[in-house]
């Protein structure tokens, strides 16, 4: 039901909402219906934010606060929120799309890409290191985020400079690794190692190129 104080409306009429803010009359139209809101589509989506926010959930302190709520401070947003929009896609499917998690978001630096071989104690990892832009420096730092089959994340300062051009990962025992480079406020976008591969030698298929 509708209302007149002094002349200004509030309440609905039809699909429109009338109301009245810091003493101006507003209107606005009612949001449409979900025709179907448990249809397969449907629950697919919830379930798929549902997966994005409990994995955001527990990166809060470790990775959204210092490296994606500055990022996001930009745009007037939320880290949290940031990161939910932009890996919602990795959890579309079934399993964990691992090549399109992004877990550092890119704020000023290149990455690299990165050639894996394996070894007879793990892994190795290679990359050329060029000059040419300022966005790479021979003193940056490579880190790795290393996901366990437990969920629970590790964030390792590895010493490792691009100008070293390699890096040894001993004994990776069925973990996920993603890399990104840091120098002091500055940090490149993660990428996603895919270091259990059957080849010999493979390229990173994900790599943020800038």
């Amino acid at each position: 039901m509708a209302k007149l104080p002094n002349l200004q409306i509030s309440g609905r009429m039809g699909n429109v909402i009338f109301y009245v803010r810091n003493g101006k009359q507003c209107m606005r139209a009612m949001p449409q219906q979900v025709k179907n809101p448990k249809s397969k589509k449907q629950s697919k989506r919830r379930s798929q934010f549902g997966e994005t926010a409990k994995f955001a959930s527990s990166l809060l302190k470790v990775l959204i606060h210092p490296y994606w709520n500055p990022i996001a401070k930009k745009e007037n947003r939320s880290g949290y929120n940031l990161f939910l929009t932009t890996n919602m896609p990795a959890f579309a499917a079934d399993v964990l799309q691992k090549e399109q998690l992004l877990l550092i978001p890119e704020n000023g630096l290149k990455q690299e890409q990165f050639i894996i071989s394996q070894t007879e104690r793990g892994i190795q990892l290679t990359w050329h290191f060029s000059k040419a832009t300022k966005k790479a420096d021979a003193e940056d730092e490579l880190t790795l985020l290393i996901i366990s089959p437990n969920g629970t994340l590790e964030i390792r300062k590895t010493q490792a400079k691009r100008s070293k051009q390699e890096l040894k990962i001993e004994n990776p025992k069925g973990q996920e690794y993603f890399a990104f480079w840091e120098r002091g406020p500055l940090w490149s976008a993660s990428c996603w190692l895919p270091i259990q591969s059957d080849n010999k030698e493979s390229f990173l298929g994900h790599v943020v190129e800038l």
